[in-house]
């Protein structure tokens, strides 16, 4: 289609640019789910149990505690993440 649609630019220094006949994987994949869900009804997703990761995939947050054989894996690290979600959680009930 001349003038319109998406492409991909060969060489960003060049004028005018030069257009790729292809489409990346990423485009459908990650780009236009994120523009779904700026349009998206409220419900769609929720953020409170969900997060993305950065190809744009839902994951489920866990909501019950880990076996105790799979945290004695895990690096010391982690309770950090647990005082930031408790942070986290705290500055929600406030502002409520």
């Amino acid at each position: 289609m001349e003038g319109g649609g998406y492409a991909g630019v060969r060489d960003v220094t060049m004028l005018p640019p030069t257009r790729d006949d292809t489409m990346q994987s990423f485009w459908l994949a990650e780009t236009l789910k994120y523009a779904w869900l700026v349009f998206a009804p409220d419900d769609a997703l929720s953020l409170d149990t969900h997060v993305l990761n950065t190809e744009a995939h839902p994951l489920r947050v866990l909501t019950r505690p880990l076996p105790r054989a799979v945290r004695a894996r895990l690096p010391r690290r982690v309770p950090r993440v647990r005082r930031v979600r408790e942070k986290h959680d705290s500055c929600r009930m406030s502002a409520s």
